[in-house]
């Protein structure tokens, strides 16, 4: 053998000090996805439309394709134009801030 590391008696010394050793990509990835907690769903129940009146409206902060998909559908909405501070700049909305106390 010219492997001058000697990897099977570093596996070994790992698997003794009880680590899991693994050779492949794969088996790596079907060990931890069978030790994977399972995702919780939880189960709310439906809501009739009659509890929300007759007209539903949106107000729609953000994306104006959201906006505009309602308005298509016959839907009543209003659109929101905001923009975070600062354009969204962390620096400047943190000298805005300190401007502001």
């Amino acid at each position: 053998d010219a492997d001058p590391q000697n990897i099977d008696a570093q596996i070994a010394g790992f698997e003794e000090a009880g680590a899991v050793v693994f050779r492949k990509t794969s088996e790596v990835v079907a060990y931890v996805s069978q030790r994977m907690q399972p995702q919780i769903t939880y189960d709310y129940p439906s809501l009739p439309n009659a509890h929300f009146g007759d007209q539903l409206a949106a107000i729609n902060v953000g994306l104006e394709s959201f906006y505009d998909s309602l308005q298509s559908q016959g839907g009543e909405a209003i659109q929101v134009d905001w923009k975070p501070p600062a354009g969204g700049n962390e620096k400047l909305m943190a000298i805005l801030a300190m401007m502001k106390s």
